[in-house]
């Protein structure tokens, strides 16, 4: 049987791995940003506009991650409140 240490420490893993995600969701933020400079120089409009939404969208994911990590960070709460119960 799981014990409160065990769901805290699993937690905290899910807390680690969504602030790792945050990491990698930056990258590929930061190269569709670049990618837009590049084809606009290039004067692909069209195309540059299309990977641009890409980087909104990557932003927006960057925002339900860290509300995510919050509610880990909330639930762990919960989970370390239970031991003085």
């Amino acid at each position: 049987m799981a014990s409160i240490d065990d769901l805290v420490a699993s937690i905290d893993g899910d807390v680690a791995a969504g602030n790792g995600l945050a990491g990698q969701v930056e990258a590929s933020r930061a190269m569709a940003e670049q990618l837009t400079g590049v084809l606009m120089g290039l004067a692909v409009e069209g195309v540059a506009a299309q990977v641009d939404l890409c980087r909104r969208e990557l932003e927006a994911a960057l925002g339900l991650q860290r509300a995510l990590v919050a509610k880990l960070e909330e639930a762990r709460a919960a989970a370390e409140l239970a031991r003085t119960i």
